[in-house]
């Protein structure tokens, strides 16, 4: 999304889901650390069910038949479960097991996917984990958290040189695995008016700048429930400043936004708000 507020001391922007499990890191992988279980939203007034899981789905040929699926998590972690794969109203169920999904704010560790083929053609456009799987129980998620939405194929390419590096290895190791047979396709078309809707934020809060400070970028990761709410923040990349991480933070908790809408439903979900201290 492009920014919504600009000013002499900060730029504040919200942006869509689906980027901000991307963006920074710090530790590597921890291979058997305890896998992501469904949660309940941090300070939510009511108990929320939701699977802290943020599916993430690439093409890795121009035959749209196979395609890498990766996951990313507010905490790394294993994780089996059920993810659901749409292509218009024909949605694919298909279970995982054991995927490794590394926190938001990791940009080090190689990312982790399983590569599903079909049979013939298919373009996906959403994708979404539905169920994580506790001790042998398979237990659903719900409100759906942090869909992925396949992006405009005229959308402006973004990455860094390194990120485009990273991102062709990842490709390269995805296109050699084995890939595993999409199930049949399930009938799910949409029923309400307005199926889709991008988040947006309503009013942008301009952070208080403290004294003395310099100047940086802070990046908070911001969750909203499906009220729209903020029920929880965190800085995924820091200014270098704990003082303006604690301003960004302030500005992202007392901003206002429009959460999404994923195939008529308005759900829960995780967004970037990144602020600029000049």
């Amino acid at each position: 999304m492009t920014p919504v507020a600009r000013r002499s001391s900060a730029l504040c922007a919200i942006l869509l889901a689906a980027q901000c499990f991307a963006v920074t890191g710090s530790r590597g992988v921890a291979n058997g650390a305890p896998g992501p279980t469904t949660t309940s939203s941090p300070t939510a007034s009511a108990p929320l069910t939701y699977c802290p899981l943020n599916a993430y789905v690439r093409e890795l040929d121009d035959s749209r038949t196979r395609y890498a699926v990766s996951f990313r998590a507010l905490e790394t972690g294993r994780a089996s479960g059920t993810v659901a794969l749409w292509a218009g109203d024909r949605r694919f169920d298909v279970p995982f097991r054991d995927a490794v999904a590394l926190d938001s704010r990791d940009a080090i560790s190689p990312e982790t996917s399983f590569t599903v083929r079909f049979p013939a053609p298919t373009e996906l456009d959403g994708a979404v984990v539905t169920a994580i799987d506790e001790g042998g129980t398979l237990r659903p998620c719900d409100p759906w958290f942090s869909p992925w939405v396949r992006p405009a194929r005229t959308a402006p390419d973004y990455r860094t040189a390194a990120q485009r590096t990273t991102d062709e290895r990842f490709l390269s190791r995805a296109r050699a695995a084995t890939a595993i047979s999409a199930p049949p396709a399930i009938s799910d078309p949409v029923t309400c008016a307005t199926p889709t809707r991008s988040p947006r934020t309503i009013r942008a809060v301009e952070p208080d700048r403290p004294r003395s400070s310099g100047t940086g970028i802070a990046t908070v990761l911001v969750l909203l429930d499906p009220t729209d709410k903020v029920t929880w923040v965190r800085i995924l990349r820091s200014a270098g400043d704990r003082r303006l991480d604690d301003a960004a933070l302030a500005a992202a908790s007392r901003s206002e936004y429009q959460g999404q809408i994923f195939r008529c439903r308005h759900v829960m979900g995780g967004y970037l708000f990144t602020v600029e201290f000049n």
